[in-house]
């Protein structure tokens, strides 16, 4: 397994997904029932599992899904015949272009849409930002948000908090153009 330790003093590993895991990504709730199991015991009650997921999934769903992340290497079955995670934190590596990664982003994005329409303010944050900028800023800002999206998972990994409920939330991250390329201005 390749790892990569992201923070050296807390021991936090961020597990790189394997070129031929990528059928992880083939439907966007393999990643929600990981993380689900990764907040609780989780049981073979694909029915609850599926119901758990927002919108719900059937438990046939359910059931396919928890059968790849095992056959992925993404859980494993402990001791007491419960499922748990194999690597807290997993990611994609940021320059793996793929048609699963490109799809999964895609169902997301309809998920974020439904989000907006039909969740409580408390249960979602929408925020956006329209820069004029260089394309030199751009990949700056490019970099900024694989820092910024680093160190989210380094927080994830190291909640602990157990008296709040808990929940899955996606994050979307996009910083795309919206108008053509603009020479730059002409010096008087």
């Amino acid at each position: 397994m390749n790892t990569l330790k992201v923070t050296p003093d807390e021991g936090t590993k961020q597990y790189i997904v394997r070129k031929e895991q990528y059928r992880y990504y083939s439907q966007w709730y393999h990643t929600v029932v990981r993380s689900i199991i990764g907040l609780h015991d989780a049981t073979s009650d694909y029915e609850k599992l599926g119901r758990q997921l927002l919108p719900a999934i059937s438990a046939a769903q359910a059931k396919r899904s928890v059968a790849l992340l095992e056959s992925l290497g993404l859980i494993k079955k402990d001791g007491t015949k419960q499922y748990q995670l194999a690597d807290q934190v997993i990611s994609s590596a940021p320059e793996v272009v793929s048609l699963a990664i490109h799809n999964y982003h895609g169902q997301m994005l309809e998920l974020a849409g439904k989000a907006l329409d039909e969740q409580p303010r408390d249960k979602r944050n929408f925020t956006g930002v329209t820069l004029g900028i260089s394309v030199s800023m751009y990949r700056r800002i490019c970099k900024e948000i694989e820092q910024f999206r680093t160190h989210l998972l380094e927080l994830a990994a190291g909640d602990s908090v157990a008296d709040d409920d808990q929940g899955v939330y996606h994050l979307n991250l996009q910083f795309f153009s919206v108008s053509q390329p603009i020479p730059p201005r002409s010096k008087p």
